[in-house]
């Protein structure tokens, strides 16, 4: 994934942030993509974290 400004925002979000996401299209290109983003962060951050569509 050739994204840096969004993989800064993935790396720099913290357990019990609320990442809001206004348009799925710029989360991820493919529903494969989206998948693998949503599994990373909740692998990484933990479930506090708040993912809100």
């Amino acid at each position: 994934m050739d994204r840096p400004q969004f993989q800064t925002l993935l790396r720099n979000l913290k357990q019990g942030d609320t990442l809001f996401i206004t348009k799925l299209d710029r989360f991820a290109r493919s529903k494969l993509e989206g998948t693998k983003i949503i599994k990373d962060l909740f692998e990484d951050k933990g479930p506090p974290l708040g993912l809100v569509w």
